[in-house]
């Protein structure tokens, strides 16, 4: 079983690829689902734009073939329609007919035209003048229901005239309304087993990774086990041979004194990486006991003053009110030890160093301040990453190993509290420890 941090990061993976499944299939199901229906709609309509549109021919061919009939539609109201009127007819009710004149208002030819008031809009007959043609879908209400209306401008003589023919698709669009249901209800179930499958499936493709990865966190800590015992050794013989140094040739007590320095950096960096596959692991025991953070940090403040005004900082330590957190002393003080040395080691000549603990809330708040070098934006995001490095010559001309941070994160988190890094290029940077408050 893989452990914190990393147990987080497969079930973030794992979380991702499922979110990636699932929306990739329902764009998929999207885009079948939307030319499915558009398919069916045109398959069900176009027959029926196309017999209107042949019925409104028909019809125009045969009002101007029998100017009677327009002269009968315009006596219906005199002096209301001018010229230009629409007719209307429905093959649905046999001799119904309606004139319209560009004011709105309407005779009708049959007295059932009187029983649809949809009869009497006419907008479809003014996109028609402007357009030649054009088609809707109006509701007349009971017997008629749902109908398509085509409308077709035509011409006889000094007088425009408008035709209309409309048919029942009633059934057609409750077909389509139903399909449009279908489509969603089964698309929203196929989303969801397909969320529950590839949440299954991306857990099966991560187990080997899972286990890659375990096996790696127990190799680097048997490897760094084993070698902290030979490394000590080393360091101990080339120590021991330099106490005799006045014997030996300077570049040879040269060489020895690489030969400690050089070991020590490697069992620096052993311990580090035996510390992180423990607290990967969750090997690493974590002794519970009460802790003073605002005496610890003034304690590490007093340590680090020397090295600090060495390198010609200045570090304050804030004074304040006791903190209290029930933590592991060492792992702790472990922690503020590599914020603090990160400040020193990237500030420069002058610079200011500030430890100040306080409380918010439930929270007990351990802020490490520095007016260094400051960080990029495009580095902040990476560290804490193991090895990762902003710049990697000086890095290791300080002795750093990129492991720094990636221990204080895991020992925070281990802790049930989080490691915040804010920096801007050239003003500094500042640490924020959050911990939770002992009561």
């Amino acid at each position: 079983m893989v452990s914190e941090p990393s147990a987080a990061l497969f079930r973030r993976i794992r979380l991702q690829l499922t979110v990636w499944y699932t929306g990739v299939l329902a764009a998929a199901l999207l885009i079948l689902g939307i030319a499915l229906y558009l398919g069916v709609s045109h398959a069900l309509l176009s027959p029926i734009d196309d017999g209107l549109h042949d019925q409104a021919q028909r019809m125009g061919e045969y009002i101007q073939a029998d100017p009677a009939l327009l002269s009968y539609c315009q006596a219906g109201e005199p002096g209301l329609f001018g010229a230009d009127f629409h007719l209307r007819a429905y093959q649905a009710i046999p001799i119904l007919a309606v004139c319209y004149g560009q004011n709105g208002a309407y005779s009708a030819i049959t007295a059932e035209a009187q029983t649809y008031p949809g009869l009497k809009d006419p907008g479809l007959a003014a996109a028609a003048m402007r357009s030649g043609s054009a088609a809707d879908t109006i509701n007349l209400g009971p017997p008629l229901g749902r109908m398509r209306v085509y409308a077709a401008l035509i011409s006889s003589g000094t007088v425009v005239t408008v035709v209309e023919t409309a048919n029942q698709v009633g059934a057609q669009l409750d077909a389509l309304h139903t399909l449009l249901t279908l489509l969603i209800i089964m698309g929203l179930i196929a989303l969801v087993v397909a969320a529950a499958g590839g949440f299954f499936l991306a857990g099966r493709a991560l187990a080997p990774a899972r286990l890659a990865y375990a096996r790696q966190r127990d190799f680097i800590g048997d490897a760094s086990h084993e070698l902290r015992t030979p490394l000590t050794m080393l360091r101990a013989d080339a120590e021991v041979l330099l106490r005799s140094s006045t014997r030996l040739d300077p570049e040879d007590a040269e060489i020895l004194r690489d030969i400690v320095s050089e070991t020590a950096h490697m069992s620096a960096l052993a311990d580090n990486m035996l510390n992180l596959a423990r607290l990967d692991s969750g090997e690493m025991p974590l002794e519970q006991e009460v802790v003073d953070l605002t005496a610890l940090a003034a304690n590490i403040g007093r340590r680090m003053a020397p090295l600090a005004a060495e390198r010609g900082l200045s570090l304050h330590t804030g004074e304040g009110t006791p903190v209290l957190v029930v933590a592991d002393r060492l792992l702790l003080e472990q922690t503020i030890l590599i914020l603090v040395d990160n400040a020193v080691k990237y500030n420069r000549s002058g610079g200011e160093i500030e430890i100040r603990v306080q409380r918010e809330g439930d929270r007990a708040l351990l802020v490490v301040r520095d007016t260094g070098i400051g960080i990029a934006a495009e580095h902040l995001s990476h560290l804490g990453e193991r090895f990762y490095r902003v710049d990697k010559a000086r890095s290791r001309e300080m002795g750093g190993a990129g492991l720094g941070v990636s221990i204080a994160r895991s020992i925070a988190r281990r802790h049930g509290g989080t490691l915040e890094l804010v920096s801007l290029p050239g003003e500094g940077t500042t640490a924020t420890l959050s911990l939770p408050a002992a009561t």
